[in-house]
């Protein structure tokens, strides 16, 4: 088993080094690629539970990817 990360920023740096671009909105935008199987691996928790609304905080990234695709 690697290194457990609990919280703060501490994911971010986490995943980062995995390759999942949870930060790039064309990431957010990629039905094939986000979606709540990735969302569900890059905010799991150091507890069984999962993190809440994460069906509604799918479809916030991508309409976040979209308006800045269009604004961008």
């Amino acid at each position: 088993m690697g290194i457990l990360y609990c919280g703060g920023q501490s994911w971010l740096i986490q995943h980062s080094t995995e390759g999942i671009p949870i930060t790039d909105p064309h990431f957010w935008q990629n039905e094939e690629e986000c979606n709540l199987e990735s969302l569900r691996h890059v905010f799991r928790s150091c507890t069984d539970e999962e993190i809440p609304l994460l069906d509604a905080r799918l479809m916030c990234l991508r309409e976040a990817g979209q308006v800045l695709y269009e604004v961008g």
